[in-house]
């Protein structure tokens, strides 16, 4: 015997009795729930480093009192949610940089309906406290924190103000770049990076290298005055710092990049009146 059109996840109480010649035995009692309808589909409304949003399209039709739903990777974890209309449940907790499936059910007065099953990526974690290792005249070393998670490696980039672009890719939380301009301001840009999942956001940080040494220095001298020009260097700079000093003197003068410069020398005019 088949009894139809009921509601899927109602509760009935039935009752069943031997009959006879007319007679009719005790009654017996049970009681049945039937299986809820599923959900219909789902999908992600955000993926973050530790936690996912899932839209659940719920049934119209039927009754059932919370979503179940089990989270696998590795060990299962199962997780109930009051019934929401609005179909919006939310998962953290979760590692960085990881896939991870989803059953889903409705559920009514313990009985479960069949899963709708999807899987969902975590986003990757970014790297922290980039910063600043070894700097010289050409090379830039930058050092940071362990990322959080999963991910196969960092990718970090390089760009001076000229739009020159130089990429490594490395598994280790170090990186140095060399062929470098002196006096140079580069700016470095470092993610994570995983295949088949969306990078990092990335951490930026600005590191100038060492600006170099005059390499032709060119004077003048007399009796009063020094007098420097010709001066040169590589690379980018602002200008030349000279420091003067003898026994009983010290001086510091700033010099322009390209101007020719007079320096008064006063020790020299101090010297010679020690002498008289």
């Amino acid at each position: 015997m088949e009894i139809s059109s009921l509601v899927p996840g109602m509760t009935y109480k039935i009752g069943i009795s031997a009959v006879k010649n007319g007679n009719m035995s005790e009654m017996v009692f049970i009681y049945q729930t039937l299986k809820p309808k599923p959900v219909i589909f789902v999908v992600p409304l955000e993926q973050r480093t530790h936690g996912v949003t899932l839209y659940a399209h719920l049934p119209n039709e039927g009754i059932f009192d919370e979503v179940f739903i089990t989270i696998r990777n590795g060990a299962n974890q199962n997780i109930s949610f009051p019934c929401n209309p609005a179909g919006r449940f939310e998962l953290n907790d979760l590692f960085p940089g990881t896939e991870y499936e989803f059953s889903i059910y409705t559920k009514s007065d313990g009985m479960q309906s069949t899963p709708y099953e999807t899987s969902v990526k975590t986003c990757l974690a970014s790297p922290f406290n980039l910063r600043e290792g070894m700097v010289n005249e050409t090379s830039i070393q930058l050092v940071w924190d362990k990322a959080e998670g999963n991910f196969q490696q960092y990718e970090i980039i390089c760009q001076s103000s000229s739009n020159i672009f130089m990429v490594q890719k490395v598994t280790e939380e170090k990186a140095i770049f060399f062929h470098l301009i002196p006096g140079t301001v580069y700016i470095f840009s470092l993610r994570t990076e995983k295949e088949q999942f969306r990078d990092s956001i990335p951490v930026t940080v600005e590191i100038q290298t060492v600006p170099a040494p005059p390499e032709y220095l060119n004077y003048t001298k007399d009796t009063g005055s020094l007098c420097f020009h010709g001066l040169r260097a590589l690379g980018q700079l602002d200008g030349y710092l000279i420091f003067m000093t003898s026994e009983d003197f010290n001086r510091t003068e700033i010099l322009p990049p390209t101007q020719r410069q007079q320096v008064s020398a006063s020790f020299w005019m101090r010297a010679e009146s020690r002498c008289k």
